[in-house]
């Protein structure tokens, strides 16, 4: 059943929240931050989960130590709607020069054989930084969808069926 249809079910995902750990609100009305990774060092970035306060929820420490900062930032917490546990992870992949895809696949595919035999809802919140209708990006699409495809993650944004793409 999706989130959506649940009467109390708030989530807010962020990414890109530029803010480093002290300046991240606990709080925003009747949300509370249950999960965030923050830069130390440098602008930008970050990742952050708030579920509303009603839901019994915890962080994924697990996942979050998964991150590399600059390159996989990843901040997951998991929640129980109804008798139901919802995973949520929001992720975020810098587009500067100095990321490297790579570690963002390498990273992603952990985090998914991890969650992968969970018997859990799953919701994805991801910045990829990757142009997946731009024919230079063709590779990096390929491989995303590819990963994709993998894991049976369901096709919400109508993209290309990468045996199609080929």
């Amino acid at each position: 059943m999706p989130c959506s249809t649940y009467k109390i079910c708030k989530i807010l995902c962020g990414r890109e929240h530029w803010g480093c750990e002290e300046e991240l609100i606990p709080r925003v009305n009747d949300l509370n931050l249950v999960s965030d990774v923050c830069r130390q060092k440098g602008k930008h970035g970050g990742a952050a989960v708030y579920i509303n306060e009603k839901l019994i929820s915890k962080p994924r420490k697990e996942l979050n130590g998964l991150s590399v900062v600059g390159q996989f930032e990843c901040a997951s917490a998991e929640g129980l709607v109804e008798n139901e546990t919802i995973l949520v992870l929001t992720i975020y992949r810098p587009s500067n020069k100095n990321s490297d895809v790579r570690v963002f696949f390498e990273q992603l595919q952990k985090v998914l054989n991890i969650i992968s035999d969970e018997k859990k809802s799953i919701i994805v919140s991801v910045d990829f930084n990757i142009d997946l209708s731009d024919e230079m990006d063709h590779n990096y699409k390929l491989e995303f969808l590819s990963i994709m495809q993998i894991f049976q993650f369901s096709n919400q944004l109508g993209l290309l069926n990468p045996e199609v793409v080929a």
